[in-house]
């Protein structure tokens, strides 16, 4: 498959990749003579060049979390599990801005919300404006944002576990997950997510959830089904309730994997001021 036509806003999910490139060679690093981890910056210099070099994107935004976000306010465990990083890491950060800098890339990031709610504003705008887009990303929340103009592509890996890139469009959505991208949170609501240390609904797999939501549509449809389904029924771990208790779970999971919303406007989301004027200013403008 390939990607759209021009124009083409690519959109970098930063962090991702970043942390893919530095944990690729964790156990064996590559490292300076004065002993510098350069395992990450090396793995995004690798990155850019391919990109840039095979699919040539008009516009380009590399986007970044701001730390702390409202969902950790809204659910404390949020992303609790996820492995402490070394200074090498941070110091990896550093290069990684370089590069971005000598490349005449734009970092976007924007305090108190994730990458993805940017990513996910910036393709609405986008798509406003007539602009083609590809989320750059690995991550299956980002199958929500897929339709008409709207494409994802993951980058796949080099090295002994060679995986090739692979293009997610409107005509291949459902493949990964089994449902259209309008009911990925609905799927996810039911799943959880372990990398982000979100629970699930107990008895509840890919399998089962994708079959409940192919069946009775979003979340609210099948919560008022409860008492009909036969198989696994969404109960809430403490009372067996299929419903009070399960429905404000539904909700508060399904609202972090809702990109775009609350707050976040067009003018509020800026690029690096060392970045030219062309890229930065068009995406200010959307």
């Amino acid at each position: 498959m390939n990607g759209p036509g021009s124009p083409r806003l690519f959109l970098v999910d930063g962090y991702a990749l970043i942390y893919r490139a530095f944990f690729a060679l964790i156990s064996r690093p590559l490292t300076t003579s004065k002993g510098e981890n350069t395992s990450a910056s090396w793995g995004i210099a690798n990155f850019l060049q391919r990109m840039i070099t095979k699919h040539q994107p008009d516009y380009l935004g590399w986007v970044h979390d701001s730390g702390l976000s409202f969902r950790h306010e809204r659910y404390p465990a949020y992303k609790a599990t996820r492995e402490k990083l070394q200074s090498d890491f941070d110091r990896g950060m550093d290069r990684i801005r370089e590069i971005l800098d000598a490349y005449r890339i734009p970092i976007m990031t924007l305090p108190g919300y994730e990458a993805d709610d940017v990513i996910g504003t910036l393709v609405a705008k986008s798509v406003e404006a007539g602009v083609n887009v590809v989320v750059v990303s690995g991550d299956k929340d980002f199958q929500q944002l897929v339709k008409p103009g709207v494409w994802l592509l993951n980058p796949g890996r080099g090295g002994p576990a060679n995986v090739e890139e692979h293009w997610v469009s409107i005509e291949n959505a459902e493949e990964r997950l089994g449902v259209a991208p309008e009911f990925v949170t609905d799927y996810l609501a039911l799943v959880g997510d372990s990398s982000d240390n979100i629970p699930g609904v107990r008895g509840i797999g890919d399998k089962t959830a994708s079959e409940l939501v192919k069946q009775y549509g979003h979340l609210e449809s099948i919560l008022s089904n409860a008492a009909s389904i036969t198989k696994k029924r969404p109960v809430d771990d403490d009372t067996d309730d299929p419903l009070p208790a399960v429905r404000e779970r539904f909700r508060t999971d399904a609202g972090r994997t809702v990109y775009g919303g609350g707050g976040i406007t067009p003018d509020v989301i800026a690029g690096d001021s060392t970045t030219p004027a062309v890229e930065a200013e068009f995406l200010r403008a959307l």
